[in-house]
C-alpha cells in the first residue's frame, strides 16, 4: 500500500513509517488515515517530506490524513511542526503534531508504571541513548525491557 504512494518519488528515497486506518466509534462508515513518521535526526526537508506524504496519501484514498511526527533525535530545540509555502497569493500551511521523545526523559517513573506498550518503546529509545558508551549497562537495560514486555503479556 505505501509503496504505491512513494514509489515514484522524485526527491529521493521515501519511506512512510506507519500508515494506520481507524474507524470511528460513533457508527459512521467514515475513516481517517493516521500517518506516523519517526525521525531520529535533524533534517531540513523533514516538514516538506511530511507534507508530500500527507498529500500523496490523501490523493490516493481521498480521505483526511493525520500526520504525526515522532522525533527521536538529540537536539532539544529541533521541533519542526509545519510546512509553509507561498507564491503570489497562493499558499499552503501544513501543520502537524510533534511527539519529542526527549521530553519523556524526566517522566521515566511514569513510563515505568504504564501498561501501554508504547511506554516501553519510549523507554527503550531513551535508555539506548543513555547507555551508548556502556555495553554492559545497555545489555542489562534490554533484558529489563524485554522482561517488562513479557510481564505485561506481550
Amino acid at each position: 500500500m505505501l509503496l504505491a504512494i512513494v514509489r515514484d518519488a522524485k526527491l529521493g528515497t521515501r519511506f512512510a513509517d506507519k500508515l494506520v486506518k481507524i474507524y470511528r466509534l460513533n457508527g459512521e462508515e467514515d475513516w481517517i488515515l493516521i500517518h506516523i513518521e519517526v525521525q531520529s535526526q535533524e533534517e531540513t526537508e523533514f516538514p516538506k517530506r511530511l507534507y508530500i506524504y500527507n498529500t500523496r496519501i490523501f490523493n490516493k484514498y481521498d480521505k483526511f490524513v493525520v500526520s504525526v511526527a515522532v522525533l527521536g533525535d538529540s537536539a532539544i530545540n529541533w521541533r519542526p511542526s509545519q510546512y509553509s509555502k507561498q507564491v503570489f497569493r497562493c499558499s499552503v500551511n501544513f501543520q502537524f503534531p510533534v511527539i519529542k521523545l526527549l521530553d519523556y526523559e524526566q517522566r521515566l517513573p511514569e513510563l515505568e508504571t504504564s501498561k501501554n506498550p508504547f511506554a516501553t518503546v519510549v523507554m527503550a529509545h531513551l535508555l539506548s541513548k543513555a547507555t551508548t558508551s556502556n555495553r554492559t549497562e545497555r545489555k542489562q537495560q534490554k533484558l529489563v525491557l524485554v522482561k517488562r514486555l513479557y510481564d505485561l503479556g506481550f
